[in-house]
């Protein structure tokens, strides 16, 4: 089964996956769970890059960079369910938490965007 939603934005994305969170859980549960599932996803990517670069001698053949990257492409799937669960156990949106990180990197990099065709400033000054 596949959910397709055009266009697929992180509000969509978290009230989507909000519905596969366990019904029962109270928000420090959902938060607990989350945290953990975020650093257990998070262990699971690095493992495998690990082992393949440090046992390996640093050494990836193109067949297994291209299985470790869709395997990477997973597992940040699984780590956006996990946000969301923190996210949805503090009574946060994702489009806010998105904005704000924008805002963020915008105030430290401010070169940094230079270039883009996406307009950037103020609302004020659009």
């Amino acid at each position: 089964m596949s959910i397709k939603h055009d266009p697929l934005s992180f509000k969509v994305y978290q009230e989507l996956a909000a519905l596969t969170s366990v019904k029962h859980a109270n928000k420090i549960t959902k938060l607990v769970n989350g945290l953990m599932g975020l650093i257990g996803e998070t262990g699971e990517v690095s493992e495998i890059w690990k082992k393949y670069l440090f046992h390996k001698g640093g050494k990836v053949e193109v067949h297994q960079y291209l299985a470790m990257t869709e395997f990477t492409k997973e597992e940040l799937g699984d780590l956006l369910w996990y946000i969301v669960q923190i996210a949805d156990a503090i009574d946060a949106d994702l489009e806010e938490i998105a904005q704000n990180n924008l805002d963020k990197l915008a105030r430290r990099h401010i070169d940094g965007f230079k270039g883009s065709s996406i307009v950037i400033g103020a609302p004020d000054e659009q």
